[in-house]
Parts: C-alpha cells; sequence; structure tokens
C-alpha cells in the first residue's frame, strides 16, 4: 500500500509541476503579447507624430516661384 501512496505523490507532484509551468508558460506568453501590443502602439504614435512633422514642413515651405505668374 506504502508503494501506491508514493506513487500517487509523484503523479500528483508531476501533475502540479506540468500545471505550475503551463501557468507561467501563458503568463509569458500574455506578458509577449501586451509587450508587443505596446510597442506597435508606440510605433504607431512615432509614425502619426513623424506625418504631422511632415505636414507641417510641407505648409511652412514657401511656395515655388516658377510656379508663380505675378
Amino acid at each position: 500500500m506504502e508503494g501506491y501512496d508514493k506513487a500517487n505523490e509523484v503523479q500528483k507532484d508531476k501533475f502540479w509541476t506540468w500545471r505550475v509551468n503551463r501557468e507561467e508558460n501563458l503568463m509569458m506568453k500574455e506578458f509577449d503579447y501586451t509587450q508587443e501590443r505596446d510597442a506597435n502602439k508606440i510605433r504607431l504614435m512615432h509614425s502619426i507624430e513623424k506625418a504631422k512633422e511632415v505636414a507641417a514642413k510641407i505648409r511652412k515651405r514657401p511656395a515655388d516661384k516658377s510656379s508663380n505668374t505675378d
């Protein structure tokens, strides 16, 4: 009977080890996803800011004098 209990304990240990590893893996995947999502948001914000800067430069640029027929 003692051997059976020992085997049962080993199975429980294996199960809980697997369970903890699985939860850690899921947490890491969620963390990776969040990091990637945040990085994409930052890239998007930088792209929007860059587009605004370029638009502002284009607006500030003096008109092309060769096309003016004054």
